[in-house]
């Protein structure tokens, strides 16, 4: 499905301040001495949580293969859209008053996808990793809220850290490969 910016202890560096915060500099640290590295999506190696996941609800007619691939596609779009524009956005120095409206569109957008796949009636196959992926969600949804009240770009980066430590790569995957998907690519989204 998507990854969330999986961020390594250099790119943290970055979401500190180092890059420039055109406009907002008021609201952002001070820049650190070494150069600003990017942060990129990437398939996190996050453990999931050791808390029981809820199931997807199973229904009486669940989606056929085919339904299934293309609703799962659906559903998810829009959050892996907004999570490339805040990527782009921050990479690219925007002030920390746009990565804010970026971040609360991540919320929206990931809140709205864990309704789509919780109400929607998948194939017996895919229950499991997709409540999975609907618990990864659920546990970032916390961190996205506080990215969107950052008032610094550290702030808004230590919440996006938070976020990415259950970016629902592992059940994503599963739930690709089921559906006879190709792996998550970020540029689909860009």
């Amino acid at each position: 499905m998507r990854q969330f910016a999986t961020v390594t202890a250099a790119a943290l560096l970055a979401l500190a301040g180092c890059a420039p915060a055109t406009g907002d500099a008021a609201m952002t640290e001070p820049a650190a001495e070494s150069a600003t590295p990017s942060v990129t999506a990437k398939p996190s190696t996050s453990t999931p949580a050791a808390t029981p996941s809820p199931t997807a609800k199973p229904s009486a007619t669940p989606l056929s293969k085919e339904q299934a691939r293309e609703r799962y596609l659906q559903i998810v779009a829009p959050y892996n859209r907004s999570l490339e524009r805040l990527e782009q956005a921050f990479n690219t120095g925007k002030p920390v008053s746009k990565l804010r409206v970026l971040a609360a569109s991540v919320e929206e957008s990931n809140a709205t996808q864990i309704r789509a796949l919780r109400s929607t009636r998948w194939p017996a196959n895919l229950r499991a990793p997709i409540g999975d992926l609907i618990a990864e969600s659920n546990a970032a949804q916390k961190y996205w809220r506080r990215a969107a009240a950052a008032r610094t770009r550290q702030e808004l980066g230590q919440a996006a850290v938070a976020a990415s430590r259950h970016d629902g790569s592992v059940p994503a995957g599963k739930v690709r490969k089921l559906l006879g998907l190709d792996d998550y690519d970020e540029n689909d989204y860009s």
